[in-house]
């Protein structure tokens, strides 16, 4: 039996639940160019995405022309 936290339904269901509703989704279109402005990125620049699950956030960053390294396990 494989009792890994992703294969548990309710547990998966929750977490998208929490970081993909809408309203989340609009703070995460705002805080990702802001993110990258505090850091100084510059437009190009190849950002890593450690730990990106499904790679949305990473998405938000080339939409602000940066290159992405995107890893997860």
């Amino acid at each position: 039996m494989n009792d890994s936290v992703f294969n548990l339904e309710e547990k998966v269901k929750s977490w998208d639940w929490d970081y993909y509703h809408p309203i989340a989704q609009y703070y995460y279109d705002r805080a990702i160019p802001t993110m990258l402005r505090l850091m100084e990125v510059e437009p190009g620049a190849t950002v890593l995405d450690a730990g990106c699950g499904p790679g949305v956030h990473s998405i938000r960053v080339v939409r602000e022309n940066c290159r992405v390294c995107a890893v997860d396990v």
